[in-house]
C-alpha cells in the first residue's frame, strides 16, 4: 500500500486545496513582477522642463509604489532639443514608445494644478488601483510637488559628466561667484528679461558679497558682451542652453549665487546647488503668457517689472 492509499478522503481533499492555494500564490507572484502598477510620464521641452517632469515622477513613483516609464516621442523631429535624462544615472526609469501607454488613464497638469500634493496623491492612488496604469502630461513646474522630498530630488538629479567637466565644476565651487543666465533665442513669446533686472541683481549681490566674479551663460554672447560692458570681473561663457548644454548647466549650478532668467534651465541650476548662504534672484513676473505659472520659491529674491512683453 502506498502513501496515497493510506490517506482518508478528507485528507486528500485538504492536500488538493493546499496545492491549489500554493499554485495560485505562485501565479500571483509571477504576475506581480510583470504587472506592477505603471506610471508613464510624457517628456517634452528642454533640460529644465525635463527635470521638473522627472522630479514629479520621482515623487509619484515613491508615493504610489509603481514602476516608472518615460516617453520621449516628442524629440523624434525636434532639431533644437534632445532627451537628456540619460545623463542622470540615479534616475531609474524605462524608456518606452508611446504605444505602450495606450489605454492608460490620462492625468493632465491643467486638471490638477490647484490640488495640493497631500490631496492629489490619495486620489491618484485610487485611480491607479482601479486602472493599473497612469499617463501624465504637463510641465509640472511647481516646487510644492516635491515638497519634503528635496534631499531625494537633489541626490537623484545629479548628472554624470566627464572628468574634465567635473574638474571645472569643482574649481567653481571652491570660489564664490555669481552665475547669470540670459536666454533670448526662441523665447520672445514668453517675454524677455530686461537688462535692468540683471544689472540691479548683480549690483545687489555685490553690495553684500563684495566684488565676486560673475559668470554669464547665454545663447546670445554678443548681446551680453554689450549689456555687461561696464561691469568689471565678468566673463561671458560660450553659448549655453543650445544642443547639448550639460557642461554649461553643471558649471552654472556650481556658482554660489544666481541671477536666473525666466527659464527652467537656470531655475534648476540654482535650485540644485542652493545653500543657506546662496543669494538667488528671479524676475517677476515669470512669463507673460500664463500668470498662473510661477515656480519661484518665496525664499528667493524677486525684482518686479523685469519682463519685456512681446
Amino acid at each position: 500500500m502506498n502513501d496515497l492509499d493510506s490517506l482518508t478522503l478528507e485528507a486528500l481533499r485538504t492536500r488538493v486545496r493546499t496545492l491549489e492555494t500554493e499554485l495560485a500564490d505562485a501565479k500571483a507572484a509571477a504576475r506581480s513582477g510583470r504587472n506592477r502598477p505603471r506610471l508613464f510620464m510624457y517628456m517634452y521641452g528642454g533640460l529644465g522642463n525635463q527635470l521638473f517632469q522627472a522630479a514629479f515622477a520621482i515623487v509619484l513613483r515613491e508615493a504610489l509604489d509603481a514602476d516608472l516609464a518615460l516617453i520621449a516621442a516628442s524629440y523624434k523631429d525636434d532639431d533644437l532639443r534632445s532627451f537628456m535624462l540619460v545623463a542622470f544615472p540615479a534616475l531609474r526609469f524605462t524608456l518606452v514608445p508611446i504605444d505602450d501607454a495606450v489605454g492608460a488613464m490620462a492625468i493632465h497638469e491643467r486638471d490638477c494644478r490647484h490640488i495640493p500634493l497631500s490631496d492629489l496623491i490619495p486620489q491618484l492612488a485610487v485611480i491607479l488601483e482601479q486602472s493599473g496604469r497612469l499617463f501624465f502630461s504637463g510641465f509640472w513646474q511647481n516646487e510644492s510637488l516635491f515638497s519634503g522630498r528635496q534631499a531625494l530630488i537633489r541626490s537623484t538629479l545629479q548628472p554624470e559628466v566627464s572628468e574634465a567637466v567635473r574638474a571645472e565644476v569643482d574649481r567653481v565651487r571652491r570660489e564664490e561667484s555669481i552665475g547669470v543666465h540670459v536666454r533670448r533665442h526662441g523665447y520672445g513669446h514668453m517675454g524677455l528679461v530686461k537688462a535692468s533686472y540683471y544689472l540691479e541683481a548683480i549690483e545687489q549681490i555685490r553690495r553684500e558679497k563684495g566684488d565676486v566674479p560673475v559668470k554669464v551663460f547665454t545663447d546670445d554672447p554678443s548681446f551680453c558682451h554689450y549689456m555687461f560692458r561696464a561691469i568689471p570681473n565678468l566673463i561671458v561663457e560660450k553659448k549655453a542652453d543650445i544642443g547639448n548644454p550639460m557642461r554649461d548647466f553643471c558649471i552654472l549650478s556650481a556658482c554660489r549665487h544666481h541671477v536666473i532668467a525666466n527659464s527652467s534651465f537656470s531655475w534648476w541650476a540654482a535650485w540644485l546647488n542652493e545653500s543657506e548662504t546662496s543669494i538667488i534672484y528671479a524676475p517677476r513676473p515669470w512669463i507673460v503668457t500664463d500668470s498662473l505659472t510661477d515656480p519661484v520659491p518665496d525664499r528667493w529674491r524677486r525684482i518686479a517689472d523685469a519682463i519685456q512683453a512681446p
